[in-house]
């Protein structure tokens, strides 16, 4: 058997499992805020493979000794 909140809650949360968005300026809100955690990691990921793959270029450079530059 749930406890009464667990039950609370169930009621209050709509179709997706999320409470609160039936408001449409709260949903565009949200949204907004989806789009921007998703483009801030894609600039993250983005900048990452780049200086991992600079550094990586950096680490294999040698002379004709086999020494790292």
């Amino acid at each position: 058997m749930a406890p009464e909140w667990m039950k609370a809650m169930e009621a209050v949360r709509g179709p997706r499992g999320r409470a609160g968005l039936a408001d449409p300026l709260e949903a565009a809100e949200w949204n907004g805020l989806q789009w921007i955690a998703g483009f801030l990691a894609r600039l993250t990921r983005i900048h990452l493979t780049r200086s991992d793959a600079a550094q990586t270029a950096q680490t294999c450079l040698v002379d004709r000794r086999g020494l790292p530059i």
